[in-house]
Order: structure tokens, then C-alpha cells, then sequence
């Protein structure tokens, strides 16, 4: 019951917070109008953002392929090096895959 009070107060002061904050940007009118102080650097910024957005939308191929490439790096297994010891021994498979290793060191 207690706990029940506690939320509802909570919600209650929620409300009233962003209820304040709405009606300040919807029914309240400013003295000067809208400005914006961006200049060129904002303007640029913002035609370099909507060029990035109107590219992902219209063809998305291009950031899914890099997409599956990045994630390919990370799943791949590290190619095995190969080193050779002393004349005579056979050489020495290192790998970091723990299947690899698991499986030789039963052999």
C-alpha cells in the first residue's frame, strides 16, 4: 500500500513537471521570433547530415555490406601461422581457435 502512494505521488510530480515544460512550448509566445545561429558551418552540417540519412535510406547496401564485413572480422577464424623448429622435427601449427586446440592435444 505504501509503495502504491510512493508511485502515484511520483507520477503526479512527473505530470505536473512535463506538463510545465509542454504548455511553455506550445501555449506561451515569444517577443522576437525564431533565430537561428548556426551561420554556414550549421547550414553545411546540416546538408551533410540529410545527404548521410537520404543515402542510408535510399540504398542501405552499402552500410549492410560494411556491416557483415566488420562482423566477419570478428567471427573469422585467425589464419594459422606456421613455424618450423629444429632441423629434423616437424613443424608447429599455432592457431588461437580453442576447437584446433582441443582436438590436436588428443592426437
Amino acid at each position: 500500500m505504501g509503495l502504491a502512494v510512493i508511485l502515484a505521488l511520483n507520477a503526479a510530480i512527473a505530470a505536473a513537471y512535463y506538463l510545465r515544460l509542454i504548455a511553455a512550448m506550445y501555449f506561451k509566445t515569444t517577443r522576437r521570433g525564431v533565430q537561428s545561429d548556426g551561420g554556414l558551418a550549421g547550414g553545411l552540417a546540416m546538408l551533410a547530415c540529410l545527404v548521410l540519412v537520404l543515402l542510408v535510406t535510399v540504398r542501405p547496401t552499402g552500410l549492410l555490406a560494411a556491416a557483415q564485413r566488420a562482423g566477419r572480422s570478428l567471427t573469422s577464424p585467425v589464419p594459422a601461422a606456421t613455424a618450423t623448429g629444429l632441423p629434423g622435427t616437424s613443424a608447429v601449427t599455432a592457431t588461437t581457435d580453442p576447437l584446433h586446440l582441443e582436438s590436436s592435444a588428443r592426437r
